[in-house]
């Protein structure tokens, strides 16, 4: 994000609940779960970042993220699952540019948790909440083209595809492309998330 465009991102006490899911940010008390998403293969399957290998890489990720929270500068919301309180994954807004009212959304779920529907649960309450209670028009997703599940997800919740960039990133040591969808907050009006 720009400097100085950090007002009116509030960021530090946000909590979004779904019927079956909250969203909340990552605690210290957090640290062993977000381990254990980011040692997940096939949650980090499609992500150019390496695989954790140690809980101080979680610990260092959720004291970023509170600081990133603190400054505007990026959110990521863990996804707990109300029934155990387990934490299954995260929803993430970041790339966020205030003047141009735009922002990146990233998102993982670990893979045992996966066909359950609760990553369109935990996106539609996150996109509610980032198109209708801040100040952003536009949001943007980069998806690996080998990612179809993801690209489903997106489809179904509105995104366009607007590009296909040829051999963008490296992921696994791979060369992959990257396709580019985009969704407008006109074309997003405030869904019921239960």
């Amino acid at each position: 994000m720009q400097a100085g465009s950090t007002q009116n991102l509030a960021f530090d006490r946000i909590t979004l609940q779904t019927e079956r899911l909250r969203l909340r940010p990552f605690q210290e008390s957090d640290a062993a779960a977000v381990l254990a998403l980011f040692m997940d293969k096939g949650f980090m399957e499609y992500s150019a970042a390496p695989l954790f290998k140690s809980i101080k890489e979680a610990d260092a990720l959720v004291v970023r993220d509170a600081k990133n929270r603190a400054t505007g500068e990026r959110l990521r919301l863990g996804i707990e699952r109300l029934e155990d309180g387990a934490v299954i994954g995260y929803c993430d807004l970041f790339n966020i540019d205030r003047d141009c009212q735009k922002g990146e959304i990233g998102y993982g779920l670990l893979t045992k948790e996966c066909g359950f529907g609760f990553m369109n649960e935990a996106l539609l309450a996150f996109l509610n909440w980032v198109l209708n209670e801040l100040p952003l028009n536009r949001v943007m997703a980069e998806l690996d083209p080998a990612n179809t599940n993801s690209e489903k997800i997106v489809k179904r919740l509105g995104f366009t595809k607007e590009g296909h960039f040829r051999e963008n990133c490296i992921v696994n040591g791979i060369v992959s492309d990257s396709f580019f969808y985009e969704l407008l907050k006109r074309d997003f009006p405030p869904r019921p998330t239960s």
